[in-house]
């Protein structure tokens, strides 16, 4: 009762990408063991922030999306932005790694006294760790998208 030797081996039968990707140690290319390297990391943040994050991402602002839209691929400057990047407790707008720089559109809401203290509650964690903050208001994006293209350029500069 051994294998068929008419029929092609399990693995080969699979769709390419599962068979390159075999299990955690799966074999690469020429046979070689591979390991995968782990997620970066996020801060410590949870699953909750995880999908609030996902969420903002399939149902951005017209702000956001139209931010999103000028930032998106390196085309500002060759910046390299994250969207709705979660971090500890919060979920970044437009996050530039490289520069430490979030970019938050802020819509009507934050102009309450209540959400202006949270906000600098925000800002001041996210300061503490070396991330700069710059606040750009919904109608700023949707009015004068190119002023805020050039405050974020000017944002990374040292």
């Amino acid at each position: 009762m051994g294998e068929d030797l008419a029929s092609p081996p399990a693995a080969s039968r699979l769709p390419k990408p599962l068979r390159e990707n075999r299990g955690r140690f799966g074999r690469g290319v020429g046979g070689e063991a591979k390991t995968f390297m782990p997620r970066k990391t996020r801060g410590t943040t949870t699953t909750k922030i995880v999908q609030a994050a996902r969420e903002q991402r399939r149902q951005p602002t017209l702000a956001e999306k139209k931010l999103w839209d000028a930032l998106r691929g390196r085309r500002l400057a060759g910046l390299k932005f994250r969207r709705q990047h979660p971090y500890g407790q919060f979920v970044l707008d437009a996050f530039c790694v490289e520069h430490q720089l979030e970019v938050e559109v802020d819509g009507g809401v934050h102009a309450d006294l209540a959400q202006a203290a949270r906000d600098a509650e925000r800002t001041k964690f996210l300061e503490e760790r070396g991330i700069r903050v710059l606040r750009v208001s919904n109608e700023e994006v949707e009015n004068n998208l190119d002023e805020v293209l050039k405050r974020i350029v000017e944002a990374t500069r040292p």
